[in-house]
């Protein structure tokens, strides 16, 4: 018999070798690394492990979602239930893109064959926006489908 994890080995039957849980369980969020007789859940960089949940939080700002819905950049808080509309178009948002060192959001208008951005607050609350630029396109892109 082996102490918890740990199993017989196959090839003589009386010793035992650690399992690697990580291939048979899945019980951390991020990362999981093996130890012997065991395991320990670890986060990516910029999230820390959440003791009682063991669950990767952000250490830093707060994460939020950028999602296009119709005319609308919307900006989504997780966990808050906080959004709020960012800018509008005057037809529909095919695509949306965002430049994180930046901060601009970009964004494609097929109706009008425009790509478009505008600078974007970094905060999650703040949703103040930039006044919307043209970019230009070059003459052998007909349509701006996809970003």
């Amino acid at each position: 018999s082996c102490d918890p994890g740990y199993e017989i080995l196959d090839s003589n039957k009386r010793s035992c070798i650690d399992v690697n849980e990580c291939d048979y369980f899945q019980s951390c969020y991020q990362t999981c690394v093996n130890t012997k007789g065991s395991y320990k859940c670890q986060c990516s960089h910029g999230y820390m492990l959440q003791s009682s949940s063991g669950q990767c939080k952000s250490d830093g700002n707060t994460p939020y979602l950028l999602l296009s819905f119709a005319n609308e950049i919307r900006k989504l808080v997780p966990d808050v239930a906080y959004d709020d509309v960012i800018t509008t178009s005057n037809s529909f948002i095919q695509r949306i893109g965002y430049h994180y060192e930046s901060a601009i959001v970009y964004w494609t208008d097929p109706a009008n064959k425009l790509i478009r951005r505008a600078a974007l607050s970094p905060s999650p609350t703040d949703m103040t926006t930039g006044q919307p630029q043209d970019l230009d396109i070059p003459k052998n892109i007909e349509q701006p489908y996809g970003i």
